[in-house]
């Protein structure tokens, strides 16, 4: 005991073991904790083990880390229940909140191949970085859309639907490719130029101008037209 009402120790110390084996050694029980160069204080136990830090009613309590200066927290408020996560300096870094909800002061930062998890009762839900540029969503554990940096897939039979109704709905069979109008009204299309095309874009099969023709094509060929008043018929070809 020092003259300064201090207590000094020049050895490990144990409490529960007389045979301590870092500077502080507390024991109950049978555990058998790992040393290494770098630990300085062990709690072991063969049963559940906790460090319990405790503050008043509005007060707060934690932990703080650093070097010659605090650098890093773990702040638990009494107040109003949220934990803070402090680091470089103790600036802010995550707060949970009483109701478990988080708020990152920066980036959230997933390593590649790694996902977002949601869990549920039915399959997992999450979102995974297949590379530096595809991701992927999943919706109980099926994929439902894939993202590259150009453009983006959907799986065949999964649709694209609109209204609350569902009222319009584009997707793929796996055979044929739908736009379907099953809601109110009808489906409209406004362009001052329609032009459909063949599979390989190479042929016309319909063209329709703003304020002019109507042309119906046949294998590339034009055999019908409207025109300002009736429609015409190429004159080597026939009316059947």
């Amino acid at each position: 005991y020092g003259a300064t009402g201090k207590n000094a120790f020049l050895g490990d110390t144990g409490i529960g073991t007389d045979a301590p084996t870092q500077l502080l050694h507390v024991y109950e029980g049978n555990g058998s904790a790992p040393t290494d160069a770098n630990t300085h204080a062990v709690i072991e136990s063969d049963s559940h083990s906790y460090i319990g830090i405790y503050g008043g009613t509005s007060a707060d309590t934690g932990i703080h880390f650093g070097d010659t200066v605090i650098a890093g927290r773990i702040q638990y408020k009494n107040g109003d229940n949220s934990m803070l996560f402090g680091t470089n300096g103790s600036t802010l870094a995550l707060t949970l909140d009483s109701s478990q909800n988080a708020t990152f002061a920066g980036d959230i930062s997933v390593p590649q191949s790694s996902k977002i998890l949601f869990d549920g009762a039915s399959g997992h839900t999450y979102i995974e970085e297949v590379s530096d540029s595809n991701l992927k969503f999943y919706v109980a554990g099926v994929e439902m859309l894939n993202m590259t940096n150009d453009h983006f897939y959907i799986p065949d039979g999964k649709k694209i639907n609109f209204g609350a109704g569902d009222d319009l709905q584009i997707y793929h069979d796996g055979s044929n490719s739908w736009i379907k109008d099953t809601g109110t009204g009808g489906l409209i299309l406004t362009t001052g130029l329609l032009e459909v095309y063949n599979a390989a874009v190479d042929e016309f099969m319909i063209k329709a101008t703003e304020n002019g023709s109507v042309i119906l094509y046949y294998d590339g060929l034009q055999k019908f037209s409207t025109i300002g008043d009736g429609v015409q018929v190429p004159a080597t070809k026939g009316v059947y």
